[in-house]
């Protein structure tokens, strides 16, 4: 079975307001459903914007692994953490494998590209309020952040995502 690596950059695609973090992570699990099997789920988020221990518990529980990045005066510190352990699952997991990136950030597009360009399949769920189309050139299948927390259908470019995620029921 086909290994699958989640890389979710928080501070760009961070779930509304009272939508609790279990449900998120399961919508995001449900849309990978087909894909393979999930050895690496990890969110990326500044200790500035832990909203309390409730996030924190929540994503915790729901299997994901949280990587607390200092600020350090600098915006890209996170993108660094995010880059190093993509390159890190890349050596662990040799292709076939995939590569999701929730993002909307452009500046993960080079590094997305050369994965790409060793037989890596490179998933993206995107904030398109703020992605940059450069973002979506290395990706095999692209779907909204705003869309898969609607619990709509998803639309996509070939079809790797599965149907409705999350219910608004």
């Amino acid at each position: 079975m086909v290994k699958v690596g989640v890389f979710w950059d928080y501070e760009n695609c961070q779930p509304p307001k009272g939508m609790s973090g279990e449900r998120v992570v399961a919508g995001i699990r449900e849309s990978l459903r087909d894909c393979g099997h999930i050895v690496q789920f990890k969110s990326y988020l500044e200790v500035s914007a832990m909203k309390g221990a409730d996030l924190h518990a929540e994503l915790t529980m729901a299997g994901v692994s949280l990587v607390l990045c200092p600020p350090q005066g600098k915006k890209e510190t996170a993108d660094s953490m995010i880059v190093a352990d993509m390159m890190a699952f890349c050596l662990d997991h040799p292709a076939p494998a995939i590569i999701v990136l929730i993002s909307g950030d452009g500046d993960f597009a080079y590094p997305l590209s050369r994965m790409n360009d060793r037989q890596y399949t490179i998933l993206l769920i995107i904030n398109n309020e703020t992605a940059v189309e450069t973002l979506r050139n290395p990706a095999i299948d692209v779907i909204d952040w705003r869309q898969l927390l609607d619990g709509g259908e998803l639309r996509h470019r070939n079809g790797y995502f599965s149907g409705n995620p999350i219910s608004t029921k």
